[in-house]
């Protein structure tokens, strides 16, 4: 089973009872990855969703901005779900493979151009739905 490290805010948590970091797995663990997706620029194996990289294009096009973040996004997702299906290194339960990423939407909010909401249903082998919605703000 894979697991990593719990992190809140950006910050590891430390167990109260032991002082030492508090670990996650399954579910869990997935739910914190596909939230570290959208915070991350494209790594060389294709993770991340690169939106940091289209900052300069929301002044100048935000309808532009729209179309490449959500190409970048429904690319970087289906890398993301490759990876995890490939690396059979790491032990993972049906809880943490995701066969299916459904009503993915991405779009801007109407007070606020340089704001956009992301939804996104993710699907388990264990038929599991993972419901995930962000405010990315780049």
């Amino acid at each position: 089973m894979a697991q990593t490290f719990k992190v809140v805010d950006g910050d590891i948590v430390i167990s109260n009872a032991t002082g030492r970091p508090t670990f996650v797995s399954g579910a869990i663990k997935l739910s914190q990855d596909i939230k570290e997706f959208f915070t991350v620029d494209i790594l060389p194996n294709g993770f991340g969703s690169g939106l940091e990289q289209l900052i300069g294009v929301v002044e100048s096009s935000p309808d532009m901005f729209m179309s490449m973040g959500d190409r970048q996004i429904r690319e970087g997702l289906l890398k993301f779900v490759n990876l995890i299906r490939g690396n059979t290194l790491i032990a993972r339960t049906p809880a943490e493979i995701i066969v299916n990423v459904t009503n993915i939407m991405f779009s801007v909010d109407n007070t606020d151009p340089t704001k956009f909401y992301f939804n996104a249903n993710f699907v388990t082998q264990n038929g599991a739905t993972i419901p995930v919605s962000s405010v990315l703000t780049p």
